[in-house]
């Protein structure tokens, strides 16, 4: 989820693909007697697991973005470009009343509920106090990058592969 190679930077969505066998035509999403009808396209909810040594593991967690589906024999396949949950909250505006004395952690949560984000979280109590804070006709996104801006090197918002969003604070990795 980091933008660039640094530890540093920022991170942003995570991205998938995947290209499926579609010779049975059940990834085709205009075969109305395929078992997955209905259920494909972009925006739809996908989870990918992978097992090793008996034990499963979430290993992403998202919405497809992109369906392109190719049909020309011999290659009948699906390419499914996928995004996680990070890309939903870039999209919606949130504004916030004005807040007086808050820890970083406190401010994202409200930024997360403003934002319709349900309890799937996983946050570490902030190291930053902001004296005053509100978010303004900002998508979710922004003002939570914002705010681990505010919380400074080391700090980290994302989205873990089951879903949850997490942020670390600065002293995350000390403690």
């Amino acid at each position: 989820g980091r933008d660039g190679g640094r530890t540093l930077s920022p991170t942003g969505p995570a991205q998938a693909g995947l290209e499926l066998n579609n010779q049975s035509g059940d990834f085709s999403p205009d075969n109305a007697a395929g078992p997955l009808f209905g259920n494909l396209g972009p925006g739809r909810e996908v989870r990918l697991r992978a097992t090793h040594n008996a034990t499963t593991y979430d290993v992403f967690r998202g919405v497809i973005d992109a369906y392109d589906l190719t049909v020309d024999p011999p290659e009948r396949t699906v390419h499914l470009g996928m995004v996680d949950a990070i890309s939903q909250l870039a999209a919606v505006q949130v504004s916030t009343g004005l807040y007086e004395g808050l820890r970083t952690d406190q401010a994202i949560a409200i930024v997360l509920d403003e934002a319709g984000w349900g309890t799937a979280r996983d946050l570490d109590p902030g190291a930053t106090m902001v004296h005053w804070w509100c978010a303004d006709q900002v998508s979710a996104w922004d003002a939570i990058q914002q705010l681990v801006d505010s919380e400074g090197p080391g700090a980290l918002a994302t989205v873990d592969s089951t879903g949850n969003f997490v942020f670390r604070s600065r002293h995350h990795r000390l403690l």
